[in-house]
């Protein structure tokens, strides 16, 4: 930052370069001198430099250069406002402290480090050719979840987890080179809408490789406990046992991902605006693992500090499992989450009772048993009825969804697997 202090008494104008510029220049001849500063770096004590009254005399301040707004998003934003350093909402010395008190700092030596200076994303600093940046267009889904990518946008800049809206002339200061992936949106099983950045286009071009081609999967693995660890464990069980649920709120929202990444995580909105996006997104390789390595950190903190039988983790959803005496309330995990800095969802969060749906299947720690919930029975019933008509034709596609629905029920119906394949 640099201040400099100027007094003008002869000349003052104010002219723009050339017509098609969007940089209006003052202008100040001083004797034989020529001083040209962006009106955006002046700050002026009036705030008409134009005023009559100040013609004759005019004292300023030229503050830390700001850019000039882009052209191309509607609603641009200055480069001031520019992440200088990366930002984090957990609470990094109660980590630091829970970790030692667990003895798992060297187990997780990387967590604190993470979360001060971003986690990588595996994504090497690269280059395409002689292009100055890859922009493709947005996949024609993203239209289907408008409304929602919108609101997602403007809650994540509000966050202060994406910067922007930014022009391709601002990233291009900014970085050498500079690439966004393609935004797109799948339907849930639900019918609800969901927006995805494809990390994993284009395909088949050899110029272009995808960013997701530069990410070894082995260097970001996870502990998740998939249906046969938990059916294994209840099977196991000698007695009742309570359970409960917790879900990270926006889970890997809430990790930030290394500054060397940005450039390569850039989004472009539906109005054509560039977006900083400085945390994990969903569609890249690495997702799963970087947000893993916190939250399998967090997991044992949970089991060291309160009295449970143990937790399971699939991606951001968590099965807590305690005795029937214990005194552990899911208020008592909540605070003391809450303490760490992670946000809880609050609409997949529950309390201690003998049931609870994890994983897609309904748990019982009294009676030890695991089945359908009764809607997604009958629904999957009707499916199956609807491929029975003899004179039907289907389309290869609702085959392979049916057929992927019925192998989640051969978790807990292994002699359907014989059936599978016919299908």
């Amino acid at each position: 930052m640099f201040q400099t202090r100027v007094s003008i008494k002869p000349t003052l104008s104010i002219t723009k370069d050339r017509p098609n510029s969007h940089k209006d220049r003052l202008v100040v001849l001083n004797h034989k001198s020529l001083i040209k500063h962006s009106i955006k770096d002046i700050i002026t004590s009036q705030r008409n430099v134009q005023d009559p009254d100040i013609r004759d005399q005019i004292s300023f301040m030229v503050l830390e250069r700001k850019e000039l707004p882009p052209t191309h998003p509607q609603h641009p934003t200055r480069i001031i406002d520019w992440p200088h350093k990366v930002e984090c909402e957990m609470n990094i010395l109660f980590w630091q402290f829970a970790l030692k008190k667990a003895g798992l700092s060297e187990m997780y030596a990387d967590i604190v480090p993470g979360f001060k200076f971003g986690f990588s994303q595996g994504i090497p600093s690269h280059e395409l050719g002689d292009k100055k940046f890859f922009i493709p267009p947005n996949h024609c889904s993203a239209t289907l979840a408008a409304e929602k990518i919108e609101k997602s946008f403007k809650k994540e800049v509000a966050s202060r987890r994406m910067f922007g809206p930014f022009s391709i002339e601002q990233m291009s200061r900014k970085f050498r080179f500079f690439r966004s992936s393609p935004m797109g949106a799948v339907v849930n099983n639900n019918g609800s809408v969901r927006p995805i950045n494809n990390l994993s286009f284009p395909w088949n071009d050899p110029e272009v490789p995808l960013v997701n081609s530069f990410v070894n999967a082995k260097d970001f693995t996870t502990t998740w406990e998939d249906f046969k660890v938990v059916a294994k464990f209840f099977k196991a069980l000698t007695k009742p046992v309570l359970l409960a649920l917790f879900d990270w709120e926006k889970a890997y929202r809430q990790i930030p991902t290394h500054p060397s990444q940005w450039p390569f995580l850039v989004v472009q909105d539906l109005n054509g605006g560039l977006y900083l996006d400085t945390r994990i997104t969903f569609g890249g390789v690495a997702g799963c693992g970087a947000f893993g390595r916190p939250a399998d950190a967090w997991k044992d903190i949970m089991e060291y500090e309160f009295n449970l039988v143990k937790v399971f983790r699939w991606v951001d959803d968590n099965l807590f499992v305690k005795d029937k005496n214990s005194s552990t309330s899911m208020k008592d995990i909540v605070n003391y989450s809450t303490r760490l800095g992670v946000q809880t969802n609050e609409q997949k969060f529950s309390k201690f009772s003998y049931e609870q749906k994890f994983i897609g299947f309904i748990w019982n720690g009294k009676d030890k048993t695991v089945q359908l919930p009764s809607a997604k029975l009958l629904e999957r019933i009707n499916q199956v009825l609807f491929f029975l008509i003899e004179v039907g034709i289907f389309l290869f596609n609702k085959v392979e969804i049916l057929a992927g629905r019925l192998n989640h029920v051969a978790y807990i119906l292994p002699q359907l697997k014989a059936y599978l394949n016919s299908v």
